[in-house]
Order: C-alpha cells, then structure tokens, then sequence
C-alpha cells in the first residue's frame, strides 16, 4: 500500500514538473512569441484604399470620377476554405479554380486578399447575413474608378487593372490595387496614383470586427492628384454619333497653335468601366474581338496617306526650286505610261498648275513632279520631317510610322510614292501634327493632352520633376494661390519656306473651294483641307480628310479616316463639315451635358 502510495506521489510530481516545464516553455522561453501571435489575433491589420486623382476635360466635365464600392476580401489565415469553396461560387460569379489559385498564393498573406470587386448592395446584404459569423471573409467598402462618358475617347482615357507581381515592388502599392495600363491613365499613372492607409482593428474570437484599436492611430490614405485635359467631351460626343454609320473610323481635332488635343474619338471603341472586375474569359473574349475595340487607330494604326502625302511633296518642290506654283507637267489624261506599267489617275483633268493639281489631287501631275524630284531627293524629304520618328504624344500605345529604306527604286517606286503609296505607311497622329506645321507658319508643335495637373502630393514631386526637367510641365501659382503645374507648348521649325508654307495653303484652300474637299465647303468660314483616297490590299480604300479652319482666336485642325468605305472627298469631307460647324457656329443651347 505504502508503495503504490508513493508510486502515486511521484507520478504527481512528475505530472506537475511536466506543466511547469510546458508553462516556463510558453511563458519564458517563447512567450514573446505567443504574446505577439495573440496580439494579431485580436488585432487585424486592414489596408486602407487611396482615391486616384481625377481627370476633367477642357470644360470641367469629370471624364475619370471615383465612387465607393463593396468588395469581398479575405484573410487566407483565418478563413475556413471549405466553406468558402462550396458557398462562394453559388451567390457570386467566381471562378473556383481561380478562387482556390489566389488563396493557395497569398496563404500567408497578413492583409485581406481582394477576392471580387464591385459588388452589388443586393450581394453585399446576402454575404453579410450569411458570413457573419464566419471567420476571415469581410465586404470592404474602397474606392471605385467611375468613366461617366463610357466608351467616349476610351482610347485615350485608357482603362485599370490589378497590380501585377512586378507592380508590388514599387513600395506604393499593395496586393488588389488598381493600376493604369493603358492611355492617359497609364501615362500619368504616376501622378493620378494615391498613397494607401493602414487601420488596426480589434476582432473577437470569433474574427467579428469590433472597433478600432485604441492604442494605435489610423495611417489615412492620401488620394492622387487631378489631371485637366484638353479634350473637350461635347465635341468629342458628336464625333462619336457622326461615326455610328461606319463600322471603324477615327476623328482627331488639334489646335495647331498649341498643339492641344481637342478631339479623339476610333470606332470600334470599348467601355473602361468593365475592366474593374473583368474575369478571364471575359478578357479573352475582347482581346479576339476581330473589331480590335481596344486598339487605338489614332497613335498604334499605320495607313497609307495618300493623297494627304501630296502637299509635302509639293513643299519639298518648291522650297528647292524645283517647280514653281505655275508650272505645268504633261496633261492628264487619265493614263500615264511609266516603263511598261500604266499608271492611273481617278479622271482626266487635262493640263493643270500646281494649285489646280492639288485642288483636284491629280495623280499623274504628282507622278511626275515626283520623278522630277527624284528618289534622293524624297529620302531627304522624308528623313526632314522624321518620319519614321513618333510624335510623342503623351499616351504610350503610340507606334513608329513606316518608312522606305531602300536608296535606290525604278521610276514607278518613285511615282507612287509620290502619290502616298507603296513603302510609306503612316500613323494618323503623325500625320496631323505634320499639317498643324503648315498651318502654324512652319512650326510642328508637340501633340499633347495635358493641360494643367492640381492637388499634388509630396510623393508625385520626382515624377513632377522629371517632367520640369524635360521642359513638359511649369510650375505656378494661380489667382486663387493654388499650386498648380501647367504644361508648355514646344515647337519645333519644317524644313521649308515660308514661299513655299504660302503656296501649298493656297492650293489646300482651293481643295475645298472647288476641288476633291468641297463636301466640306462652309461659305462663312475659310477652310483649307486635302483629301485621300488610300489604297487597301484587304478591302475598299480608306477615305481621308484633313481640314483646317479658323475663326477670330479659334482654330482647328481636324484629321477624318474612315477604313474600307471608299473616296475621301465623299464620305470623310462631310464628316469634317458637320465638326466645324459645331465648333465654331455651336448654339450652346444644343450643348451637350452631364450631370456627373
């Protein structure tokens, strides 16, 4: 009996030295640690949101707004994935594939994972009555980007999407954040970005939020500063209606004095507001659209300028004395033998000078004046104007034009680029800065959209600077004592005379007076245009026009390209009509406006 006694006794001090060994374990040597995994248990760290800047157009219209939206989050830590796998799928339209991806990714992640965006209040109220006494899922309520006019000038206000992995090690962002991708959004990324916040959170046991935590103050997020463009949306809703009828165009308008963009409108065209919460499939489906809606015709399209190449030539000619304005070829009769080929002309103009050449486009008078030229002679043409150089224009999807590299070409090479064909393809941005020269006294400004940038931050000042250092932005104090950042016109001279700029207007003016432009025709108002009909491989030709008119301290340039439609004096020239007349005899009762 003593024995099994003392037996007992020693398994009791055994016992008890064991749970003072564990307790001295846990308390001593890792208390610490389990402090501070308690801690987290009980505190939970939430990233707040920051509010991109926004983005108004020439008239104050909000073209990019923020709003708040729920979101469905959740901490990989905590949640429990079987249910979350079985009860997900069926409310909302998630992926379970991509579902089970993201939680396995992000498993020890510390911070709420964005699982979907954008959620109905119909969605939000049924997830809180069911999850609300699950762990590790909780609705967020954070900012949401807004594009009122939809897909107006989509290809210039470009579009978000989530950051990417190599996105992250810029130390401004966080997992779920929204970044600029595409067009002014991407470009300015830097100044339109916010900072985020942080907030700790006191939870239950349960993972319930209870409040916030007392003994640490919320970090508040910062939003990112305001853009004002130079696009004026009114102008840039009826180019959009006027483009109803084709199925893909594009209408760019510049004021050529400052090179402002005030008009960018391409059909097809897509809606940025579907790219905030834009699934795979869904992805896939308008990368394939055969339409191609999100590529930007006006900066990423190449064509050939036909026509439109015919005023450039003529500079080249007569600033180097190679013809005159009087001066004659042989007659059109609507037949040139070149070699062995016979090239055409679209009629039989007879003998013409040079105004009357241009103002009815005759190829064959182009075909030989080109020849006269000869092909050195356009190669230096083309390497003075640069071409194959980019305009600079402040969106990134812009691509190089196309030039000949060749220094050698038989005479019908050298005829039909003459005329704007064969080896030379252009973008339309290209070619529009190019006219603004003519029609700016030989100066090419430098293409932009920017106007002014407001409310910035100290953390958009090495962007900021960068620009100033570039000679892109000023900055100044405003009346209101606003520090604001303007941005400053910059030209750069044509290697032309002013003879030369003179006699090319005057036949640009005759186009529209009597020749191939007199669609675009308005007694009240001089306007000067050319324009083209380019040839297509793949279908009808592409109708150009390029017109330019001006009106007390009110000028325009506009460039009309409608793809597989045919003549450009037909179908291009009206178009430009209707815009001038809009621009400067608008009613502004007719105005169109949005309450934003």
């Amino acid at each position: 009996m003593k024995r099994k006694f003392k037996n007992f006794i020693l398994f009791i001090i055994f016992l008890f030295s064991l749970i003072f060994l564990r307790v001295f374990y846990l308390q001593v040597l890792k208390g610490e640690r389990y402090e501070r995994l308690a801690y987290n248990q009980r505190i939970r760290k939430v990233i707040l949101r920051a509010q991109r800047g926004k983005i108004y157009d020439s008239k104050g219209f909000l073209i990019a707004d923020t709003k708040l939206s729920y979101n469905l989050a959740i901490l990989t830590q905590e949640v429990d994935t079987n249910f979350m796998f079985q009860y997900l799928p069926k409310i909302l339209n998630i992926d379970l594939n991509s579902l089970r991806e993201k939680v396995k990714e992000y498993k020890n992640y510390p911070y709420p994972v964005l699982i979907k965006r954008n959620l109905s209040k119909e969605e939000a109220i049924k997830l809180e009555e069911n999850l609300i006494f699950k762990e590790g899922i909780r609705i967020e309520i954070t900012p949401r980007r807004i594009y009122p006019f939809k897909h107006i000038s989509s290809s210039a206000i470009g579009y978000l999407n989530e950051v990417s992995k190599e996105d992250l090690k810029d130390t401004l962002y966080n997992l779920g954040d929204l970044i600029g991708r595409y067009g002014i959004e991407g470009y300015y990324e830097k100044i339109l970005r916010g900072k985020n916040g942080l907030a700790l959170i006191e939870v239950d046991a349960r993972g319930r939020e209870i409040q916030p935590f007392s003994l640490a103050k919320e970090i508040p997020a910062i939003p990112g500063a305001d853009i004002y463009l130079s696009l004026d949306m009114n102008l840039n809703l009826i180019c959009d209606s006027l483009l109803n009828n084709y199925p893909s165009g594009l209408i760019l308008g510049v004021e050529p004095n400052t090179g402002r963009i005030i008009i960018f409108v391409t059909k097809p065209n897509f809606d940025p507001n579907i790219f905030l919460g834009l699934n795979h499939k869904e992805w896939q489906k308008l990368i394939k659209n055969k339409r191609k809606p999100l590529f930007s015709r006006i900066v990423g399209g190449v064509y050939p300028p036909g026509s439109t190449f015919k005023p450039f030539i003529t500079l080249q000619a007569l600033t180097k004395g190679i013809i005159n304005k009087d001066y004659r070829f042989s007659p059109c009769y609507g037949k040139y033998k070149i070699g062995k080929r016979i090239f055409k002309c679209w009629q039989s103009h007879g003998s013409l000078n040079l105004i009357d050449a241009l103002a009815y486009s005759c190829n064959i008078y182009f075909y030989q004046l080109g020849m006269k030229m000869g092909l050195k002679e356009i190669l230096k043409l083309i390497k003075a104007l640069e071409l194959q150089n980019k305009s600079n224009i402040d969106i990134l999807e812009e691509v190089n034009s196309r030039v000949p590299d060749y220094q050698t070409a038989p005479l019908g090479k050298i005829a039909n680029l003459s005329i704007g064909q064969g080896e030379i393809s252009l973008t339309p941005i290209k070619l529009a800065q190019l006219y603004c020269g003519i029609f700016n006294e030989g100066l090419i400004p430098r293409l932009h959209f920017l106007d002014s940038i407001k409310n910035t931050k100290f953390f958009h000042l090495t962007f900021l600077d960068s620009l100033i250092k570039k000679n892109i932005i000023k900055m100044v104090i405003n009346d209101k004592k606003e520090t604001l950042y303007q941005y400053i016109p910059q030209f750069y001279p044509m290697p032309f005379s002013k003879e030369a700029i003179a006699i090319v207007k005057e036949g640009l003016l005759a186009v529209v007076k009597k020749g191939t432009g007199i669609n675009a025709e308005i007694g009240s108002l001089k306007i000067y245009g050319k324009t083209g009909t380019a040839q297509n491989p793949f279908g009808k030709d592409h109708a150009w026009f390029i017109g330019y008119g001006e009106k007390e301290d009110k000028r325009l340039l506009i460039l009309i390209l409608l793809e597989n439609i045919g003549a450009g004096g037909a179908y291009a020239a009206p178009l430009a009509r209707e815009i001038f007349l809009r621009y400067f005899f608008k009613n502004e009762e007719r105005e169109i406006s949005f309450n934003n």
